[in-house]
């Protein structure tokens, strides 16, 4: 038998002690939702705060000018590139790399007569 009980100024319920015992199997679920949530949004806010700082010093740039140039290295059979600067876009998924370098050990067979 469960009773709710409205407060006759605030209309508000008032926990009555017949209604714990229909509600305390949510109980624990009901604290590992609430601190499941409180870790989620802490982890956003670390991200959130960690991608502005690296973003805002020009690490993050930087560890992106990298990869680029280890996976165009693995690519070419480990040849060696240098990337001068680098646009990504990431709701397209494009990057724009300029002034991109190769450096072989057979920069002869490389060569190219300008027109």
């Amino acid at each position: 038998m469960s009773v709710i009980i409205l407060h006759p100024l605030s209309s508000s319920l008032i926990s009555h002690p017949l209604l714990y015992p229909i509600f305390s199997p949510l109980r624990p679920l009901r604290s590992v939702l609430t601190s499941a949530l409180a870790t989620l949004l802490d982890l956003l806010v670390f991200l959130g705060v960690l991608y502005a700082l690296l973003h805002r010093t020009g690490i993050l740039k930087r560890l992106i000018r990298k990869f680029a140039e280890f996976q165009l290295s693995k690519i070419a059979n480990g040849a060696q590139f240098t990337v001068g600067d680098i646009q990504v876009d990431i709701l397209k998924g494009r990057a724009h790399l300029t002034d991109v370098v190769a450096h072989t050990p057979q920069r002869s067979e490389w060569m190219w007569d300008s027109p």
